[in-house]
C-alpha cells in the first residue's frame, strides 16, 4: 500500500477506490484486467469484505459519489485521486468522450478547476505511453497542483516519477 495512504482511515480509502471504480466502468465496458485492477487495489488498502464490495458496485454506478466527492475534495487525497482517475481512463489505452465527460466531472466534484484537471489528464497521457512528462509536471506546478500530492497516486506505486 502507498505508505501515505496508511495515515487515511478504511473509509477515506474506501472512497477513494469507489471513485476509481466508478470512472472504471465510465465507457459502459469493464474488462477483466479492470476487474483484476480494482480487486489487487483493494487488497492495497487493505480494505474489509464489505468495503470491498462497495468498491466493486461502484464499477456499475455509485449513488453515493456526490458524497464521496464531497468527502475527499477537503482532503490531501483529491488531486492523487484525480491522477489515478485520469490513469485508469488510459488503463484500455484509450480515452473515450464518455471518460473525458466523467472526468471533467469528477473533477469539478473534487473542487478541481477545469484547467487543472486538462492538465491531470495531459500529465496521465504521457505517463501511460512512458513519453517524457516533465512540461506537463510543470503545467501543474503552474495550476498550484502540489507534486506530493501527485507522487502518491497509487497508479504510480513503485514508479516513483516525482
Amino acid at each position: 500500500m502507498n505508505a501515505y495512504l496508511t495515515s487515511f482511515n478504511e473509509s477515506e480509502r474506501s472512497d477513494y477506490l469507489v471513485t476509481l471504480a466508478h470512472m472504471v466502468g465510465a465507457d459502459g465496458q469493464v474488462t477483466s484486467e479492470e476487474i483484476l485492477a480494482l480487486r489487487t487495489l483493494c487488497q492495497r488498502f487493505v480494505l474489509g469484505p464489505e468495503e470491498r464490495g462497495r468498491v466493486m458496485a461502484a464499477t456499475v454506478g455509485a449513488q453515493e459519489l456526490p458524497a464521496v466527492l464531497q468527502r475527499l475534495g477537503t482532503t490531501q487525497l483529491k488531486f492523487g485521486l484525480l491522477l489515478d482517475l485520469c490513469l485508469a481512463a488510459y488503463w484500455d489505452h484509450e480515452l473515450s468522450p464518455e471518460e473525458k465527460k466523467e472526468l471533467d466531472e469528477l473533477g469539478s466534484g473534487l473542487g478541481a478547476s477545469g484547467e487543472q484537471v486538462d492538465a491531470v489528464l495531459q500529465l496521465a497521457a504521457k505517463l501511460s505511453k512512458g513519453q517524457d512528462f516533465q512540461s506537463e509536471l510543470e503545467a501543474t506546478a503552474a495550476l498550484e497542483i502540489p507534486r506530493e500530492a501527485l507522487a502518491m497516486a497509487c497508479g504510480l506505486e513503485g514508479d516513483k516519477p516525482f
